[in-house]
């Protein structure tokens, strides 16, 4: 996975446990695509500071991860939720009883809208 999308990820995910300082430097730099020289105008600091920021943003994303796996979660469900509704759509094939079609779209529609684990 890209770098960028990595992070971005994370941020989704882990943001809210930065530091401000942090936050702020990786929202501009990673969201919103600035340089660090338009960071380091923005936040009145160095270039050297907001790269430091970044870095130690970096590790503790990354640090985060490693110990809620939360993104990994995410991706794991993401590929359960897709296998059940193939398996789903499988099951129609075995009854046209009108409440057995609907029980499926039922689940269908729960798991589009908030993930199989919440069914």
């Amino acid at each position: 996975m890209d770098k960028t999308i990595h992070i971005n990820v994370l941020l989704d995910l882990y943001d809210q446990l930065l530091s401000d300082k942090q936050k702020q430097v990786m929202d501009l730099y990673y969201r919103e695509d600035y340089s660090l020289n338009e960071i380091s105008d923005i936040v009145n600091t160095s270039k050297q500071a907001v790269s430091e920021n970044i870095k130690r943003g970096e590790a503790a994303l990354n640090s985060f991860e490693v110990s809620l796996r939360l993104a990994e979660k995410n991706r794991k469900w993401i590929e359960d939720s897709k296998c059940i509704q193939k398996e789903l759509d499988e099951l129609k094939a075995f009854s046209d009883d009108p409440a057995f079609l609907l029980l499926i779209h039922s689940i269908k529609s729960r798991i589009d809208k908030e993930g199989y684990y919440d069914i």
